[in-house]
């Protein structure tokens, strides 16, 4: 009998290595991962972007109001204020060289040109202007010269009926000046202006509350009220 032959060259099919379709199926799911990771990269890049506007912003009109605080203005035109030129810039127009006044060329811009971000709101006819009295209260004014409630939300590509906590941050200004952020459509508080009084010295007062000595006598000395400093 003469011994069995074996192809060398043929495999069986257990032996065989990995074929066209599934090296397709790797390569669909590979693909598929990557795409999932690169749009949550891109997300989460567009949301640090987005915030980074948000915080630039608020910190802007911190600084506005603090500048008004320290050089008291006495006109509207010397008030520090923020400007919204437009839905993807804002200047800063504060006393750059602390000389007391803000001069023609004390404006800085803030431009934010990724193509995503930008500013909406409601009633937003640009420029809009925040600016602080010299008691660092707000008066946020379109571009029609109506004053405005400033409450402005910074989102990824989206409008004002599109705002949601996962797109936008929104920055609100009170009517004192302080200024807060928030994730998605905040609500506009109305906070009015605390009222200054003036009291009277002389008139509206009790007699009785008025400490004076006895007719006739003179106040007590320190050394009678502290003997003790007098030793």
């Amino acid at each position: 009998m003469f011994p069995h032959k074996i192809n060398k060259g043929h495999r069986r099919p257990a032996e065989a290595g990995i074929s066209l379709i599934e090296l397709l199926v790797v390569m669909t799911l590979i693909v598929a991962a990557a795409s999932i990771v690169a749009a949550r990269y891109g997300s989460a890049q567009q949301s640090i972007n987005r915030q980074n506007v948000a915080h630039s912003l608020k910190s802007s009109l911190d600084r506005a109001r603090a500048d008004s605080i320290k050089r008291r203005p006495s006109s509207a035109a010397a008030m520090s204020r923020v400007v919204l030129v437009g839905p993807n810039i804002y200047s800063l127009v504060t006393d750059l060289d602390q000389n007391g006044n803000i001069d023609t060329n004390e404006s800085r811009a803030f431009t934010f040109n990724n193509g995503v971000t930008r500013i909406v709101g409601d009633s937003l006819t640009f420029p809009v202007t925040i600016a602080f009295d010299r008691k660092g209260f707000a008066t946020a004014t379109n571009g029609s010269g109506a004053v405005i409630t400033p409450v402005f939300s910074i989102c990824d590509g989206c409008t004002a009926s599109t705002i949601s906590s996962a797109n936008t941050n929104t920055i609100t200004v009170s009517a004192t000046g302080t200024t807060s952020i928030a994730d998605g459509q905040a609500l506009a508080i109305a906070v009015d202006p605390a009222s200054i009084s003036t009291v009277s010295t002389t008139s509206g007062i009790r007699s009785g509350a008025v400490i004076s000595p006895p007719s006739g006598s003179s106040p007590p000395s320190l050394c009678n009220l502290l003997p003790i400093l007098c030793l």
